[in-house]
């Protein structure tokens, strides 16, 4: 299994983990607020898709698969279904400019072709660099 851990700069770990918080509540059937009754309330969902963008100021929403066009630097954030976290960056430094967190695509979805190996030292020497 290849994995990427990365102890994060002090200014992006905190605002990504409140942009990750800061999503929408969803509205379902409350039997405890009365029959047919709609309530709104927070739950944690399975399964999180996102991709997020800093910019060097601050953090943004992204679509997904798509690289930015802002100038460099950046970091780009695409997790997908909870297990994946692509990182993306520039300038790449000695890195390649694409590191993983947790699994790799390939390891993920049992298919060499879902990813190029990964050289875990290298990447993280790339992210250290940027």
């Amino acid at each position: 299994m290849e994995a990427l851990v990365v102890r994060g700069h002090s200014k992006i770990a905190p605002r990504l983990l409140r942009l990750l918080a800061a999503r929408q509540s969803c509205t379902r059937a409350n039997p405890q607020a009365g029959a047919g009754r709609w309530q709104k309330r927070r739950e944690i969902v399975m399964g999180f898709f996102g991709t997020y963008l800093f910019d060097g100021q601050r953090w943004m929403t992204h679509e997904a698969d798509k690289l930015p066009t802002v100038p460099e630097p950046w970091l780009l954030v695409d997790i997908h279904d909870s297990d994946i976290a692509t990182i993306a960056y520039r300038p790449t430094g000695s890195g390649s400019g694409v590191a993983y967190l947790g699994v790799t695509p390939r390891t993920y979805f049992e298919d060499p072709g879902a990813s190029a190996p990964s050289d875990v030292a290298r990447e993280a020497g790339g992210l250290v660099e940027w």
